[in-house]
């Protein structure tokens, strides 16, 4: 308790170069013994981290984000957060930080997001468009956090829409293709947790369809070492709850891997690695895709352990 009652006093102090590594520390402690989280808010830590997430100081702004982030772990601190201001000081930060700052924000976003009633003050503020670009460009650490963030986000029905109007859908198909991709647990299920939620909306299920949607869960669905293959199978049956949709989806890719082989053959049978590649797990996909909803299951819910 020395310590914690030490460094909130550096938070407090008038060296400003010191709240950085004072920040940090709080953190490390936070992340390190969870029952420490409590006595540094009790200290009078959290106002102080979020003045700092508003300081010119931006290693001060980006700390500030990670110590909150892990004291934003603690259902019961989330709402002591919120209600001294937190969530327009995090978006603000989301939007002009730093990659570091980015990422851990998002991060406090995610967890912050568990509550309902905080998941309308977060999009209310403005933070569904700085997610999905954080999503599409943000750093190794940030575009996780931030799938998570719209993993949790997209369980309300009218953030659904939203969603998609800040242009998510591509940006998380794109998100779910790559193979290193699928050693993330936990970002993986939190794309396919928003995918799943998206698609109960039968507008937002062809959108999501006409992205390719279907093509990426499937191969997901059956690659070797996806981490979130389960999360993957429950986001398909969700963007395929009919045989007609199975069949719908089934046909776009039938219909890309064949405008694929013509491309080729137009180019006197040359083609660049780069469309092969793309042919081949799109043909990869149809086949997945045909033995998955074969007839068409029932689905279940994702289990989101973000």
């Amino acid at each position: 308790m020395a310590d914690v009652q030490a460094l909130v006093a550096r938070l407090r102090g008038l060296d400003a170069g010191d709240h950085a590594d004072a920040a940090a520390a709080l953190a490390r402690q936070s992340e390190a013994d969870p029952s420490l989280r409590a006595p540094i808010a009790d200290a009078g830590a959290l106002p102080l981290l979020i003045a700092l997430l508003r300081s010119t100081d931006t290693r001060a702004q980006a700390h500030a984000a990670e110590a909150l982030c892990a004291l934003a772990v603690d259902k019961d601190l989330r709402p002591r957060i919120v209600d001294l201001g937190a969530v327009p000081a995090l978006v603000a930060l989301l939007i002009s930080g730093t990659a570091e700052g980015k990422a851990w924000t998002a991060g406090t976003l995610a967890w912050l997001a568990r509550d309902a009633p905080t998941r309308t003050l977060i999009v209310g503020a403005g933070a569904l468009v700085p997610l999905v670009a954080l999503l599409r460009s943000g750093s190794e650490e940030g575009k996780p956090n931030a799938a998570c963030a719209v993993g949790w986000l997209s369980l309300d029905t009218p953030t659904q829409l939203l969603i998609v109007d800040a242009g998510a859908l591509p940006v998380l198909v794109d998100f779910l293709s790559p193979s290193h991709a699928y050693s993330l647990l936990i970002p993986g299920q939190g794309a396919c947790l928003t995918l799943q939620h998206l698609t109960t909306n039968r507008r937002l299920r062809v959108l999501a369809m006409e992205h390719g949607a279907a093509g990426v869960l499937a191969v997901a669905a059956h690659a070797s070492g996806c981490e979130w293959a389960d999360s993957a199978r429950a986001a398909l049956r969700a963007l395929c709850p009919t045989q007609g949709d199975a069949e719908r989806a089934l046909g776009a890719l039938q219909l890309k891997v064949g405008a694929l082989s013509a491309e080729r053959d137009a180019s006197s049978h040359l083609e660049n690695s780069a469309v092969r590649a793309e042919r081949d797990a799109l043909a990869k996909a149809f086949e997945s895709l045909a033995s998955l909803v074969g007839p068409v299951a029932a689905g279940h819910d994702v289990v989101f352990e973000c």
